[in-house]
């Protein structure tokens, strides 16, 4: 558990590659944030996006898992920023925790049970390193 008072835990699929600047990296990734039910009572979902830099405590695990479509958790400080002109807002995590969901056997071995149910994502990501 993080120690930080302002610390937010998000579950998060990477939308790009790891972008690698020696002593931190940082990826751009979207939180489907759950945004209540529509008409027939099926969960809506919105987008959010939102830019995760890694520091020396989650750096290394980073460069060695994040890569486009990878599915994690990050617990770190929340930053908010509004554009001065028009309506784009800008949402950062300083990430101090890192743990990256397993990836499903379906899509390790894709194709190879193209008829058969897909097996269900972990609730739970891996362990985590500090």
């Amino acid at each position: 558990m993080s120690h930080n008072l302002n610390s937010v835990t998000l579950e998060v699929n990477a939308a790009t590659d790891l972008v690698d600047r020696e002593t931190f990296a940082t990826v751009f990734a979207i939180h489907n944030r759950y945004a209540g039910t529509d008409a027939g009572h099926q969960p809506k979902e919105k987008a959010v996006p939102i830019s995760i830099l890694f520091g020396k405590n989650t750096l290394p695990l980073a460069r060695k898992t994040i890569r486009k479509g990878t599915h994690f958790a990050v617990v770190g400080a929340l930053d908010y920023d509004r554009a001065t002109t028009g309506p784009k807002e800008f949402f950062t995590i300083r990430a101090d925790r890192l743990s990256i969901y397993p990836k499903p056997a379906a899509a390790e071995a894709k194709g190879a049970n193209s008829g058969q149910l897909k097996p269900q994502r972990a609730s739970r990501p891996a362990a985590t390193r500090t």
